[in-house]
This record gives structure tokens, sequence and C-alpha cells, in this order.
């Protein structure tokens, strides 16, 4: 870390207060330097712990550091490896480091930023919002989007869909705070994770770490003249002439290779659109019976007006819901986009 960041970092932990313009200045330093440093973080991590009053620009330039650091600065980029995960972990887990909202908005970033991260840190991320929420018993519209950006994360537990860990999650929530209050737009938000939990299936695979690994190693190779010359020689001495007649003669080859992918999408959603008896053993062993909640309600409801194909376990519940009701409009988050720092070529 350079001296500077230091002294800077230094100063502020004994002010006990970190302004907009604080924030400004640490930036130019931190993005200074030809590449972000873990020490750099740490300290940082260590101000946020030390700081009374933070800035608003302060939690997202913490989490975009974060974010540049430990996704995009590593080769490949966009992937956390294990001892990363680590690291991570034990910085927002230490007494007097960062604060719960500041980690907080470093994790959401991390794993939308991220294409593959470690399951264990899918589950830190998880484990970290949910004992926030049940810690004061109510939530807020703040909650839900934090859980939306989370579930929905690249790297999360099955990517774009919900995972049955992540719908435990939010059952759990809704159970403990039932009587604290909700945000309006908790209700939606519960019952479309839950429905795709048990409807949707997600065909998009995320390249394997080792994959991205051999791609950027191929794409840094140094090409060799002999190597040149023999591209060259092969090409003018082996023409692909049958290649090439088949691109005249049949211009519409891709657009079939486009339709086996969008085949092997739509029979993936087959598969996961039913609702199981096994499905259903599970939801029924979650939900309220007696006395179900707003937002078990607006499942039930849900299932019983978009779900084709639901276990027959279901059918008392599903034909004694109410129909569901207009969504209500909850709040949107867009991912931020910062830094895209590289690592430096060796």
């Amino acid at each position: 870390m350079q001296p500077e960041l230091a002294a800077a970092i230094d100063r502020l932990r004994g002010a006990g207060r970190i302004t907009a313009d604080d924030v400004r200045a640490l930036r130019t330093l931190v993005y200074g330097a030809q590449a972000i440093a873990s020490e750099a973080i740490e300290a940082l991590a260590a101000l946020d712990g030390a700081a009374a009053e933070r800035a608003p620009e302060w939690g997202d330039f913490f989490a975009e550091a974060t974010t540049d650091y430990l996704v995009r600065q590593q080769d490949p980029p966009g992937y956390v490896d294990e001892a990363g995960a680590d690291w991570l972990i034990r910085l927002l887990s230490a007494s007097g480091g960062a604060s719960l909202d500041t980690a907080l908005e470093a994790l959401s970033q991390i794993m939308e930023a991220a294409d593959e991260a470690p399951q264990a840190l899918a589950d830190f991320a998880r484990d970290k919002v949910k004992g926030a929420i049940l810690q004061k018993g109510w939530i807020g519209a703040a909650d839900t989007a934090l859980l939306r950006r989370l579930i929905f994360a690249a790297a999360g537990d099955q990517g774009l869909a919900v995972s049955r860990a992540e719908a435990e999650m939010l059952f759990e929530i809704d159970e403990a705070c039932r009587g604290g209050g909700a945000d309006p737009g908790w209700p939606d938000f519960f019952a479309r994770a839950v429905f795709d939990c048990l409807t949707a299936a997600n065909p998009f695979a995320a390249m394997s770490r080792q994959q991205a690994e051999r791609d950027e190693a191929f794409l840094h190779e140094p090409e060799s003249p002999a190597r040149f010359a023999h591209g060259v020689e092969k090409g003018f001495l082996h023409p692909d002439f049958a290649g090439a007649a088949r691109e005249v003669m049949h211009p519409l080859t891709q657009t079939s290779e486009w339709a086996v992918v969008e085949g092997e999408i739509e029979a993936a959603d087959a598969r996961g659109r039913p609702v199981s008896d096994d499905e259903a053993r599970w939801l029924l062993g979650r939900l309220n019976q007696t006395s179900p909640t707003e937002a078990e309600r607006r499942l039930l409801g849900l299932l019983k007006a978009e779900a084709s194909d639901v276990s027959g376990l279901l059918r008392p519940l599903l034909d004694a819901a109410p129909a569901p009701t207009a969504p209500s409009a909850g709040p949107t988050t867009a991912a931020p986009a910062f830094g895209h720092r590289r690592a430096l070529p060796a």
C-alpha cells in the first residue's frame, strides 16, 4: 500500500468520520496506483469500523474497490477463487472491521459482478443478510432490494435461478418477521422467488474458471513467426472449400445451430415447470397452513393462477387460495458498473 494512502487512512481513523471529500480523495489514491492491493482493502475495512460517521458515498466506494480487487483484477477476471473467498469472509467477519451495511453492499456487488464464486461465499452472503434482518425483526424496502440482488446474482447458489436454500431463507425471514412489519413489495418478491424455485430452471451455466484460464492463456500466447507462417501456408495449400461451400449453399446453418440451443433451453424449462410431489411436500412443510402470512397467501395465489402442472398434494390449498392481486411496485436497483480493473501482465 502506498504511503500516501496509509497516511490518509490513519488521519481519518483519528478523526472518526468520513466526508464526501474524503471519499473522493481516497478514490484518487486507491485508483491512482497500478493495482489495488489487499492491504489497501483491509485498511479501508478497518477505517469503516472506526468511523462513527460515514458519507453516503463511502459504502459504494468500499464495495467498488473491493469488487475490483477480488473480481475484476484477478486473472482470469470475473472468478473468485477459494483463497479470495476465504480472505473476504475473514475480512468481513473480523471484529472492529467493516460495518454491517458496508459489508452487505460489498457482498452484493461482488456476487453480482462475479461469473462464479465458491459456494462458501454465497452461503456467507446469504447468512449475513438473513442475520441482519432477523436481528431487527422487520423487513424494509432496502432489505427486499438487497435480497433481490443477492438471490438473482450471477454468482449466487444457482445463478439467476432460485435455489432451495435461498427459498428456505425467505421462509425463515418471512416467519420471523411476521409481527414486525414488512415492505409492501416483500410479499410479491417472496411469492415470485419461491414460485421460481418451484417451477423455473436455469439452463445457463457460466464458463468454468479452468476454461476461462485456458482461454486467457491462449489469447496472451505470443505469436511466433514460425506459427504465423504455418497458418498462412495451411490456408493457401489447404483452403477450406467445403466449409465455404456450406456457407454459400446453406446460409441458415447458423440459425439451425441456435435452434438447437433454444430447444435445449425449452427442454430445461419444461423439466423444471411441474411442481413435483417432492417439491409439494417441501412446500407443505414450510407453509403455515393454519395462519399463513400475506407473502404465503400471495405465493399460493400465484401457483393457482400460473402453475400449469402442480402436484395433487397441493390441490386443497390451491383450491382455497384467493386469486392473486396486482403486484406492488417494488424498488428496482440497477447493478453498478465501476472500475473494471484488470491484473497487470506479468
